[in-house]
C-alpha cells in the first residue's frame, strides 16, 4: 500500500492515492529515494527489502502519472538486500549495508530458491539513475578506512557526501545481543571541485598572499606554484 501525507497545507492530511500499472510485491525493510530525471519527471525509486527471503529488484513511481515502472536495469547486479540505505547524489543512488543471502554461489538472481542463511554487510552499490545501469565501483581505500558491516543505519547526502550514521552490527541473530554501532562515516563520492577566481592579493620580495573561494567538503589545499 502506499500513503500521501500532504505537508503543505496548514492541516495535515494522509490519503491514499489511485496507482495504475502493476505494483511492488508485499515488502518490509526497502529503500525508497525521490529523483527528478532527465525529463524532469519526479519519482520514487523502490530497491529491495524483505518478503520471506531478500530481494534485489527495482520499482519507479512516477509521481505525475502515478504509474508503476519495473524497469530494466544492466550492469552488475548488487546483492538482494534488506535493512539498507539508499543515498542519491546528483544522478547516482548509493546502496549501502543491510542484510544479504549468505549462498554458496555468486547466482544473484536465484536466492530466492536456496537463501537459509544471511549476514550484514558493508558492501556498496550504485545506480546511475539516468541510464538504469549498476556501474562497478573502484574504490582506493585501506581495509581501515571501511565501515564495518551494519544494518538499520540512516544515511543522507550533503553536497557530494554520503553520510553514514549508526546501525547494528547484525552478527548476532538475537535482537537483544545485537551491537549498535555509534561512528559517523562519508563517503566522497568524486573529487572535490578545484577552487576559483585564485588572485595574487600582495606579492612581497619573499611572501605571495593569495585568495579564492570556499569550496564545498575540502578539507585541504595543495598549492603549486611554477
Amino acid at each position: 500500500d502506499l500513503y500521501i501525507l500532504e505537508l503543505e497545507h496548514a492541516e495535515t492530511e494522509w490519503t491514499i492515492p489511485i496507482t495504475f500499472g502493476q505494483c511492488p510485491t508485499p515488502r518490509e525493510s526497502h529503500s525508497c529515494v525521490p529523483y527528478k530525471g532527465k525529463d524532469e519527471r519526479n519519482m520514487l525509486i523502490i530497491f529491495g527489502g524483505m518478503s520471506g527471503c531478500r530481494l534485489g529488484d527495482l520499482w519507479v513511481l512516477y509521481l505525475d502519472s502515478m504509474n508503476w515502472f519495473k524497469p530494466n536495469v544492466s550492469g552488475p547486479l548488487p546483492w538482494p538486500r534488506s535493512l539498507h540505505s539508499a543515498t542519491v547524489v546528483k544522478n547516482k543512488m548509493y546502496i549501502f549495508g543491510g542484510w544479504i543471502p549468505l549462498v554458496l554461489d555468486d547466482n544473484k538472481t536465484n536466492v530466492q530458491n536456496h537463501e537459509k542463511e544471511w549476514k550484514c554487510t558493508n558492501s556498496l552499490a550504485c545506480l546511475n539513475v539516468d541510464t538504469l545501469t549498476w556501474e562497478s565501483l573502484a574504490m582506493e581505500v585501506f581495509e581501515d578506512s571501511l565501515p564495518r558491516a551494519r544494518a538499520g543505519h540512516s544515511a543522507v547526502p550533503i553536497n557530494n557526501r554520503v553520510y553514514i550514521w549508526s546501525g547494528r552490527d547484525g552478527y548476532r541473530k538475537a535482537w537483544n545481543n545485537q551491537v549498535c554501532c555509534k561512528d559517523l562515516w562519508f563517503l566522497e563520492t568524486e573529487p572535490p571541485m578545484a577552487p576559483s577566481k585564485i588572485q595574487l592579493t600582495k606579492p612581497t620580495t619573499n611572501s605571495l598572499e593569495i585568495s579564492w573561494g570556499t569550496v564545498p567538503n575540502v578539507e585541504m589545499y595543495v598549492l603549486q606554484i611554477q
